[in-house]
């Protein structure tokens, strides 16, 4: 459209822009509202110069896009193509623009099946094998690209203490009750703390009930968030010893000679 045609304009410097979802989603279910507001609320909150790209609202020049070989294609569903390239832009050294008024509604009706399918197998996991190919690359580019969106120092915070809180739950049975209750209470009190910002926000668009629906299911979303990052390393160093194995000389045919 004309405002991000006169962006690229006014900045020559700049490969691609981003914009952000608005606060008014247009499916009313809970899950729809949470989650297309939580999207609205960490794109509104991250640095202007991003640190990758987002398919849903932006632009790319032309000529850089057909250099760098547009879209990966080699993903079994529509997952995060969008952010894998992102990644190969900022590696070249591309700049990336999030203009947060530049914002676009969201329509997408979330399900408990669809938003956890979508969270994990669409999102987490290949997102978790970029992350590690990038680091393998780059350890510097990859701290810049984990200090952005979903994967600001706070998030990965919290998904310590959901897990310590999960944790004190399941050993419950071997720990005095008042000990349980006492660690219960300072991790979940740090999960508030540390997520005030973002429950603060809910409060202010949909109100208390709202927010307080809210709680569980982002703690939720930190919890499959850890698991989806675990088991994405463990298939990723999985490879990587396979991939050492099938490189490794054949020692039974040197024994010939």
């Amino acid at each position: 459209n004309k405002r991000s045609s006169d962006l690229f304009n006014n900045e020559p410097n700049l490969t691609a822009l981003i914009g952000s979802y608005d606060d008014a989603p247009g499916a009313a279910n809970f899950l729809s509202q949470y989650k297309n507001l939580l999207h609205h609320y960490t794109h509104q909150t991250a640095s202007e110069q991003a640190s990758t790209f987002w398919g849903a609202c932006g632009a790319i020049r032309r000529d850089i896009f057909i250099a760098m070989g547009g879209f990966e294609e080699n993903y079994r569903q529509p997952c995060i193509e969008d952010i894998e390239l992102g990644y190969r832009l900022k590696e070249k050294g591309y700049r990336i623009k999030l203009c947060k008024t530049l914002r676009v509604k969201h329509l997408k009706r979330w399900g408990i099946i669809s938003l956890l399918r979508a969270d994990f197998f669409y999102r987490a996991l290949p997102w978790t094998a970029v992350i590690l190919k990038v680091h393998d690359a780059s350890p510097e580019n990859c701290r810049e690209f984990i200090s952005d969106l979903n994967l600001k120092l706070s998030s990965r915070i919290s998904v310590v203490l959901v897990y310590a809180l999960l944790g004190v739950l399941v050993t419950a049975y071997w720990w005095s009750s008042t000990l349980i209750a006492m660690a219960t209470c300072v991790f979940s009190l740090a999960l508030l703390v540390l997520n005030r910002p973002v429950y603060q926000f809910f409060y202010q668009k949909r109100g208390l009930l709202f927010t307080i629906r809210t709680v569980p299911w982002h703690w939720l979303y930190y919890f499959y968030s850890g698991l989806a990052f675990a088991i994405g390393i463990v298939r990723y160093w999985f490879k990587k010893y396979i991939k050492t194995l099938i490189d490794l000389p054949n020692i039974s045919g040197l024994n010939h000679y």
